[in-house]
């Protein structure tokens, strides 16, 4: 299971290019999410909070608030603290059969940050992107909203 889940970190965009010596040590703190096998699951935020999660196999659909579903694919990280506002309340996943959702809580991956560099800079060349994915999104909003 361990070699599964370094196989995992290995093939996401976040740790491609980081050495498996690396992965290992944070597939050792991977952890699978339990539905209890239901492919359906409404959960509370406080089951998600400060996880980091990783989807293999086909993509999830998160629904929060029974909003707009958010694809999670698979082959990412996601920082669950970012796909939400805080006062949502209720969140739920849809998945396929062989849709599998592994996390990391938060602090974890922090201190593995601090003890390997390489691990840093994956995951700090990650937030940057996603930082600068979001400035454009918000900047192409503002331009079709004057226009």
């Amino acid at each position: 299971m361990l070699i599964e889940k370094t196989i995992l970190l290995k093939q996401t965009d976040v740790f491609r290019d980081l050495a498996y010596r690396y992965l290992y040590y944070l597939a050792k703190e991977l952890k699978l999410f339990d539905f209890e096998s239901d492919l359906n699951s409404n959960l509370n935020l406080n089951e998600l909070k400060d996880k980091i999660l990783f989807i293999h196999g086909n993509s999830v659909l998160l629904i929060v608030d029974q909003g707009k579903p958010i694809v999670l694919q698979p082959d990412k990280m996601y920082f669950f603290n970012r796909l939400i506002s805080s006062d949502n309340s209720s969140i739920a996943f849809e998945r396929k059969e062989d849709s599998i959702i592994y996390y990391i809580e938060k602090d974890v991956l922090i201190y593995n940050m601090f003890d390997y560099h390489e691990i840093e800079i994956s995951v700090l060349k990650w937030l940057n992107k996603q930082l600068e994915t979001e400035v454009t999104e918000n900047n192409q909003e503002k331009n079709a909203t004057i226009y």
